[in-house]
């Protein structure tokens, strides 16, 4: 079968798995739903529970057809604290390969390996806007929890010289994945969560039939590719629209080494898809970075100079942006400071406080990757982007602080006026940003749409 056929034939897969009424899953509910697709069609699907998370929460994986002798296609959801939308992928896609006609044929050739919900510790503690039906972006900046660094999960792959210092979740997604001599393709699911548009992370160039399909999938979905090509700022080497290189851990270290620190920089470990690369033979493997907020603007890349004759280089730009990074984590230790020498007591002090030395601490590799784009004509986007920046900045300092009142427990005035003044903080940077932008919720069913078609890209691996 040619891969054009081949093509067709997965996006009319994709047109059987149900997105309608999507909603994040709760890790209580997680085993149930499993087993539900499990009964399906118990022959083919076994569930097995590969360890725990560091709250003790069970880590299910997910495993459909044959996986001692069918080529694997493997996924992992919720790697990361806050995107939790890989979660209710899987289930939904699992559900869809259990139980329609449709899908019987691909299990004469093809198996499935998946690690639905990798941080459900996490996920509780974003649970406070994922419950909600359709969370805007102050929701999201206002509840949102991402673990540090040093606590990353999906950068947590124990190694050899590391593995007496990782946590539990990625312990298990490696003993799990290290299992399977040959994996052929393998997808990690993680959301860009305030982005201008779908960007796919690939270890290598993708093939034309994977690219078109997730290209399809992806404006069928109303959503557009981002392709600003910045000459590999950040670690994302641009290979074509809506496709960047997977940044090395490696290189992402080194950038982070600039800062300072190393005994903190030994704490980013290996990742998961360089683990199944390197250790399962895997040929090829894909990040997926979905929006769940999509930002209005922000993919105009439209030169500058096309409408002023002489445009500003844009490093220029660039580096404000880092220099706004830099006084907004300077602005979070001095709030932290000061609330640690009135002995102000919450349990997130601690996390607060180490989160804003890694801020810092990557600041001096940030300025430093701005002379990549040097000589590079100013975007209409990068103007848009150096308006909202702050605002975004200044509204997420406002949400750490209310977290942290909140936390504090005491309902003097003093603390009453704090989050007065917060809230209203917080509320003024987000009302400026809807003066200059829309920043447009995007529905979980599309998310579950692409990313779905993204797992069954693997059918168009050769």
């Amino acid at each position: 079968m040619s891969n054009i056929l081949i093509r067709h034939e997965v996006l009319e897969l994709l047109q059987l798995v149900n997105s309608d009424g999507v909603s994040h899953c709760h890790p209580d509910q997680i085993l149930s739903q499993l087993q539900t697709i499990c009964n399906h069609n118990p022959d083919r699907i076994r569930i097995e529970e590969i360890g725990h998370s560091r709250d003790r929460h069970p880590l299910y994986a997910l495993l459909i057809g044959d996986t001692n002798n069918k080529p694997i296609i493997a996924a992992t959801g919720n790697c990361h604290a806050e995107e939790a939308i890989g979660t209710t992928t899987i289930l939904r896609l699992a559900e869809a390969i259990a139980s329609q006609p449709d899908f019987q044929p691909i299990l004469e050739n093809y198996s499935f390996a998946f690690i639905p919900q990798a941080n459900p510790d996490g996920t509780l503690k974003n649970w406070e806007w994922l419950k909600l039906d359709r969370p805007t972006y102050r929701d999201y900046l206002r509840h949102y929890y991402r673990d540090n660094r040093s606590e990353d999960v999906e950068h947590g792959i124990p190694t050899p010289e590391t593995a007496q210092e990782c946590r539990p979740e990625p312990e298990a997604i490696a003993k799990f994945y290290r299992r399977f001599p040959k994996i052929s393709y393998y997808v990690t699911l993680h959301s860009a969560n305030i982005f201008p548009g779908a960007m796919f992370l690939v270890s290598e160039k993708p093939p034309t039939a994977i690219s078109e399909t997730l290209g399809a999938v992806t404006h069928q979905q109303s959503l557009s590719l981002y392709e600003d090509n910045d000459n590999g700022m950040d670690g994302f080497e641009f290979i074509e629209p809506g496709f960047y290189g997977i940044p090395r851990f490696e290189v992402m270290r080194e950038k982070m080494l600039a800062g300072g620190d190393p005994e903190r920089i030994k704490k980013f470990k290996l990742n998961s898809f360089q683990l199944v690369e390197s250790e399962c033979q895997c040929p090829m493997s894909l990040v997926s970075e979905l929006p769940y907020f999509q930002v209005m603007g922000l993919d105009d890349l439209t030169p500058l100079a096309d409408y002023i004759p002489v445009a500003c280089d844009r490093e220029v730009l660039k580096r404000k942006l880092v220099y706004f990074e830099e006084k907004s984590a300077k602005q979070r230790m001095n709030l932290l400071s000061c609330l640690s020498a009135s002995n102000f007591s919450s349990p997130l002090m601690e996390f607060y406080q180490e989160k804003t030395k890694w801020l810092l601490g990557n600041i001096a590799g940030d300025r430093q990757d701005c002379h990549k784009v040097r000589g590079c004509p100013t975007l209409i986007k990068d103007l848009l982007e150096v308006r909202i920046r702050p605002l975004m900045l200044e509204a997420e300092i406002a949400a750490m602080m209310l977290r942290l009142y909140s936390e504090f427990g005491e309902n003097s005035e003093c603390i009453q006026s704090a989050i007065s003044y917060y809230e209203e903080t917080f509320n003024n940077a987000c009302d400026r940003i809807d003066k200059i932008t829309t920043i447009k919720t995007l529905s979980l069913a599309d998310q579950v749409k692409i990313q779905a078609g993204i797992i069954l890209s693997g059918l168009l691996v050769s």
